[in-house]
């Protein structure tokens, strides 16, 4: 990792006195280092390395944000990811006091000839917040967990048609870890190139091309997360800047001109200061990147790892309501029914992730419950703090179960047997059969 940012090389001998910046690059510099500083540190770092005590300090500036906009402050939004109000809020709050932070800096450093060392820094911040990104997202994909929930039996079972983009999306990404393990190991790779001074230039790039592509999915698929990836977006554009010219030239079949040299950090003349940025640097990547492996690898254990035989997809065989065989009008008829009961330890508190409960009646509407399990019934509500259901369940064997129980005040009993997914059992072909010409299929032609 280096202490110097990009510059262009001078062209005049070694001792030429290096010229003074013009007024307006000293203001455009001033409001890009508050601006863009600040929204790496509460944005990026805030959503990675810093994200138990960021809330606290994105609260202050989402208020102002509200009271600017005139809307309804709503902090309880800043402690998830999402493009939520809140977000929004602190975003405009932050972009508020950069302008003043600018205009009280302009006024009192009139006489500064340059922002070189300043710029370093910046750069080299940015440098380090966009390869923690991109290395823990990348590793997300690479150990195929970030997707992989949409394989899980209860999100088996909602009717294509009814699907969010977001779920459609997501349940593309997961239907195949190949696709998901190549992305991932774009980002991954991008990440680690961004690391070292005679790749970096191939990790922007990398970054950008992914990062471009993320965008564009998580505008058109109405992913709740677009401000953080076009974050990243502009940070390895912004990180290139120096070079566009030569990699413009270079598309275009020209030769490139000079390299361009490199500024030094603010502060990198003192070893001390110099040591201290790099260990922080390294603490950085060292410390989401072990994040990113141990919840991988925990989180596709927990994926894997079914916690009792009740888990999978279930049809009705038969369904009864009040002792009388249950008809399509009858209310509640589910027709399937998928049990999600996987991981242990610190997942078995995850709630809907890996616990939980979908039923679909004769119509095909899907409904999600909140589940709890223990020996011998299955404790169902709504939503955590709604009425509760206890239905009692037995297995003859791993492939049938029945319920039992009192549901919308009527008594139900209902005997299942597992249903096979033809996704899951789906394997990646280089060879496909001949279709039945006579035969009709869902599959497209």
């Amino acid at each position: 990792m280096t202490s110097q940012t990009v510059e262009a090389a001078p062209s005049a001998p070694e001792n030429a006195p290096v010229p003074a910046w013009t007024t307006a690059q000293k203001i455009g510099f001033r409001l890009l280092f508050t601006l863009g500083g600040g929204l790496t540190l509460l944005a990026v770092f805030g959503s990675l390395q810093l994200g138990m005590i960021m809330p606290a300090v994105q609260d202050p500036f989402a208020r102002l944000g509200a009271l600017v906009t005139g809307t309804e402050v709503q902090l309880l939004a800043l402690r998830g990811a999402g493009d939520s109000l809140g977000i929004w809020q602190y975003h405009i709050g932050w972009a508020v006091t950069a302008v003043v932070i600018t205009a009280v800096w302009t006024l009192l450093d009139r006489g500064r000839r340059d922002y070189r060392g300043l710029g370093g820094l910046l750069w080299q911040v940015g440098r380090i917040a966009l390869a923690s990104g991109m290395i823990f997202y990348g590793l997300g994909k690479a150990i195929p967990t970030q997707m992989a929930f949409m394989e899980l039996p209860t999100y088996a079972l909602q009717p294509a048609g009814d699907i969010s983009r977001m779920n459609m999306l997501w349940g593309f990404m997961g239907a195949s870890d190949g696709y998901s393990i190549v992305t991932g190991l774009v980002e991954l790779i991008s990440g680690l190139l961004l690391l070292s001074r005679r790749t970096w230039i191939l990790g922007a790039l990398g970054s950008i091309i992914s990062m471009v592509q993320v965008v564009l999915m998580d505008t058109f698929y109405n992913v709740p997360v677009k401000f953080l990836c076009v974050e990243f977006l502009l940070i390895a554009i912004t990180l290139l800047a120096p070079q566009w010219i030569n990699l413009i030239r270079v598309g275009f079949g020209r030769a490139a001109g000079p390299m361009p040299a490199i500024w030094r950090a603010a502060g990198a003349e003192r070893t001390w200061l110099r040591r201290c940025g790099k260990a922080l640097a390294v603490l950085a990547i060292v410390t989401i990147t072990a994040f990113g492996v141990v919840s991988g690898v925990s989180s596709k254990a927990a994926l894997a790892e079914t916690r009792s035989d009740i888990d999978g997809v279930w049809h009705a065989t038969s369904f009864r309501v009040d002792g009388a065989e249950a008809t399509l009008s009858a209310d509640p008829l589910w027709v399937n029914v998928a049990i999600t009961y996987r991981g242990r330890g610190m997942w078995e508190s995850t709630g809907d992730g890996y616990t939980s409960f979908v039923t679909q009646d004769s119509a095909a509407r899907a409904t999600p419950w909140v589940l709890e399990v223990d020996d011998a019934s299955l404790t169902i509500k709504p939503r955590e703090s709604g009425p509760e259901t206890v239905l009692r369940y037995t297995q003859p064997d791993r492939d049938h179960l029945t319920l039992a129980g009192r549901v919308d005040g009527r008594e139900i009993t209902a005997a299942f047997e597992r249903r096979p997914m033809k996704r899951a059992s789906e394997d990646l072909r280089f060879t496909h059969p001949i279709p039945d010409e006579d035969a009709p299929s869902l599959d497209f032609p």
